[in-house]
């Protein structure tokens, strides 16, 4: 069910949306991605990739790529271009946050090649990251100093929305604890996170709904591959079983994944688009623009 609180706005037609998923092994990046599918639609494997990755720079990712389609009676359907990042799995990590800038920042270099063609490519495909997903394990201590690291450059260069996952491992004041101390990291390391709030809100609704989300930051997720239908016959629920029993993943009370799947699929598929475009590469272009005209 989702929040009522938070205003279905959806497009007029099925939309698209560039996904980073970034995070240490075992954070639960697939089945985040499963579960926003209703699918087995990647499979569970870090460090690798589709076809065709050097082409855009994503072989310095080392990332596994994947083309869903996800099709919820809640929304209209939204084709997804995932791509699902590792961070924290090397030896030697000092250089993944520069990685995973560069290739943020070959998406950006394509288009604006692109842009300055005489006679443009009319079969050319868009793959500017939309929004960059990153993937919290709870210690009860914080960030580490590379999640910190990579958010930080992430944020420079796409829209960012930490999260904390396995969210279903923890009791709710530990979930509180968590949450509290990680705002309180963002905030310390000046990390530049996704805003919900804008200056120029004029609805008050609006205005409302952006600051129950900025409070949400960071979302507590629980995620499942298993699924079964609902009361309704279109219905898919999510469940995990325990010695104890079964826990319906959708019916969780502090469970916050149906609130960001909303987010991403409806509420501010949209908007998320348009501050890439705009905004993100807008500061990224004019950087270059001048750089050329410097030299």
């Amino acid at each position: 069910m989702i929040d009522p609180r938070i205003v279905q706005r959806a497009p007029r037609k099925g939309n698209h949306l560039t996904l980073l998923l970034c995070g240490e092994p075992g954070t639960g990046k697939h089945t985040f991605l499963n579960t926003l599918a209703h699918a087995s639609a990647i499979s569970n494997v870090d460090g690798s990739s589709t076809g065709g990755a050097a082409e855009d720079g994503s072989d310095c990712l080392g990332g596994h790529f994947q083309d869903i389609c996800v099709r919820d009676p809640n929304f209209p359907p939204v084709s997804i271009n995932a791509i699902v990042c590792t961070v924290g799995q090397e030896i030697d990590n000092t250089g993944v946050a520069e990685k995973i800038v560069k290739y943020l920042e070959n998406q950006f270099s394509k288009i604006l090649e692109e842009e300055i063609r005489i006679k443009r490519n009319p079969k050319y495909v868009d793959t500017r990251v939309h929004v960059a997903l990153y993937f919290i394990r709870a210690t009860g201590k914080g960030l580490n100093e590379l999640d910190i690291k990579c958010m930080q450059k992430i944020g420079t260069r796409c829209n960012l929305i930490p999260i904390i996952s396995k969210a279903d491992t923890l009791t709710r004041d530990e979930l509180i604890e968590n949450k509290n101390l990680i705002q309180r990291d963002l905030e310390r390391a000046n990390v530049r996170v996704f805003s919900f709030t804008s200056a120029d809100e004029d609805e008050d609704e609006e205005d409302e709904q952006g600051q129950f989300l900025q409070g949400m930051i960071p979302f507590a997720v629980m995620t499942s591959e298993e699924t079964k239908v609902g009361k309704n016959s279109d219905e898919i629920l999510h469940y995990r079983e325990f010695p104890w029993g079964e826990i319906i993943i959708e019916e969780v009370e502090t469970n916050e994944f149906n609130v960001l799947k909303a987010v991403l699929l409806s509420t501010y598929v949209e908007e998320l688009r348009d501050r890439t475009n705009h905004d993100i590469y807008e500061q990224y272009r004019t950087e270059k623009l001048q750089s050329k005209a410097v030299n």
